[in-house]
């Protein structure tokens, strides 16, 4: 299961990464929604204590203006499914 969810986490990681290297090149507002599972939407904790709510928080406080726009995750959702439900060809 853990390796399962590795992808969706790399993803994110990665989207927010390049997010975060764009926005000191144009110190513009990054804007990011989170894809994911049951990491990415806090199953069991507030919205406000959600991974992508933490994550935020914590950017903005260290410099790096960063705006939770959406966060459709699901628990029990596979990468694919997140990609299939949310990025549809």
């Amino acid at each position: 299961m853990v390796k399962a969810q590795i992808p969706a986490i790399s993803l994110i990681v990665f989207t927010v990464a390049m997010a975060i290297a764009q926005n000191k090149i144009d110190k513009k507002k990054v804007r990011y929604a989170a894809i994911g599972d049951s990491y990415s939407i806090g199953e069991g904790a507030l919205p406000n204590e959600s991974w992508p709510a933490l994550l935020t928080h914590h950017l903005n406080e260290n410099g790096t203006h960063v705006d939770l726009v959406a966060n459709p995750s699901r628990t029990g959702w596979t990468t694919q499914q997140a990609i299939d439900r949310e990025l549809p060809i």
